[in-house]
Order: structure tokens, then sequence, then C-alpha cells
């Protein structure tokens, strides 16, 4: 008799985004140990950053013996398509807010260069720089532009071989806008993987984590507005016809009703001391 034993394949991606460095090499190990001995039917795919301690970790003997390393290395081929997609992103940006007079001199072909060897042919970064600049809809759109532009100048006097250092660089300067009286609600909201609030599919979601956090939704469309280059979000074009007296639209509608079903503020400073997003050291 033959018995067949089911194989699952198991990926985990970001890897590198996984707690701390320490649990990263510990689930290293732990994955490692198990297919040494077949005690779990699992193939295992694990993509992450090339980060010092997970490449120390593979290269340990228990661990490289069982597995299979692949570098994939970031093309530069899409230079090109990524500079026409920043001209026309930034030709957009001066049609909208009709500053044609802008369109021959704004941004410079050596702004564009830098912009583009900072992507290092990722087309994420462009996509946040143009999301970044474009809103809001005012004047300032180019001091925002140079903000960036300083940034990249400052990390690549960074030592570092990471095709994400500008992109980090970018995403932390985004963090820093954020008003202190909103960071902490704004970090929990980046904890979850439901970046793209959708009024059409994810109107509960946005509701339910405003009533989790107990944070109204004007103060969701306030961090909206800080992290509007990296996440994505559609008010609703369907208001509500009327609104019970009792409701405090400044409060969360829970509160409102005087039954909050989650745990009071005071919890999310503990649950925050176990995150390690935007630690102080970024």
């Amino acid at each position: 008799m033959v018995l067949f034993v089911p194989v699952y394949n198991s990926l985990l991606h970001p890897f590198n985004e996984c707690a701390s460095s320490n649990a990263q090499a510990e689930i290293i190990k732990i994955i490692a140990s198990s297919v040494s001995k077949g005690s779990t039917p699992f193939h295992w795919a694990i993509f992450s950053r090339t980060e010092p301690r997970i490449v120390s970790t593979f290269k340990q003997d228990n661990v490289a013996s069982v597995t299979h390393s692949v570098e994939l290395p970031i093309s530069r081929e899409a230079d090109g398509k990524i500079e026409m997609y920043l001209r026309g992103g930034f030709k957009n940006i001066i049609e909208q807010l009709d500053f044609l007079q802008f369109m021959s001199s704004w941004p410079t072909d050596d702004d564009i260069r830098s912009l583009v060897d900072a992507a290092a042919g990722l087309f994420a970064h462009p996509t946040a720089v143009l999301r970044y600049v474009a809103y809001p809809q005012d004047s300032q759109f180019c001091n925002r532009l140079q903000s960036v532009l300083e940034i990249l100048s400052n990390a690549r006097k960074q030592i570092s071989t990471s095709p994400f250092l500008q992109l980090d660089a970018l995403y932390v300067h985004i963090m820093k806008q954020i008003p202190e009286s909103i960071l902490l609600a704004a970090q929990f909201l980046l904890f979850f993987p439901e970046h793209s609030w959708n009024a059409a599919t994810r109107q509960q979601h946005v509701s339910m984590h405003c009533c989790m956090f107990r944070i109204s939704e004007c103060m969701f469309r306030d961090i909206y507005h800080c992290l509007h280059a990296v996440i994505s979000y559609e008010a609703s074009s369907d208001p509500f016809s009327s609104i019970d007296p009792c409701i405090n639209l400044m409060w969360p509608y829970y509160d409102c009703k005087g039954t909050p079903p989650f745990p009071p503020l005071t919890a999310m400073t503990t649950l925050w001391s176990y995150l390690s997003l935007f630690t102080s050291d970024t």
C-alpha cells in the first residue's frame, strides 16, 4: 500500500517585516529544523530584503544544508519608463493646478535624473513622490519636491548597498510630517495589511478601525491627509440623509452610544509597546 501525504506550499513575504531580528532568526531555524527532520508537509519560500541578521542566519550550516538561496536583483532596465512616468506625473500636477508657466522649467532635468536614480528600478518610489508632491493642491508643490530632493541627497551619503535606502528615507520623511496628536493612531492603522480603503468594498473596515482605535472618522481623514502618498482611501459618495442627534461626529460611533465594545484608549499604549514600526532610531 502506498500512502500519499499531501505537500503544502507556504510563502513568507515580506519576511524582513516580521517582528524583530531575533524573532526572524528563530523562525528560520525552526523552519530549517522541521525541513531537516521532515516533521511537517511544507515546502517553504521566504522572500525578504537582504538584511544582515537574515543573511547570516541562512549561512549557518544547519540552515544552509536544507535551503537554497537566490538573489533577485532589481533591474535598472525600467529607468526609461520611470523617467517617462515622472515627467507625465509632474505635467499632470502643473496642469491640474493651472501653473502652466512652470511647464518648461519645473522640474529640471537634474531633478528628474536624481529621482530616477533614487528609484533604483522600483516604481513604488516615483509613485510615492508624485502623490506626496501633488497633495494638497496648493502652490507649495515646488517646496514639497525640493524637500524630497534634499532627503534623497542626504540618503546618498549613507554607506549602503540596499536598493530600498532612498525609499525608506522617503517613508521616514512622510511619517515625520504626522502631528504628534495623531501619530499613535496612524502607526496602528499602518500595522494593518489593508492599506487601500475603498468606499465600495472596505468602508466597513474604515468604521471598524475607527471604533477599534477609538478615533473619530474626522481624525481618520486627518491621518489619511498625512499619509496620502502611501495609502489610498475613497470617501463615500452616499452620505447619510439624516444623523441621529445623539451622535457626535467628533467621536467614534460606539462612544456616542455609550457601549464601546473595544478596549479603552490606554490599551493602545500597551499594545504599541510590542510593535516595532517606526521606532525612535528612524
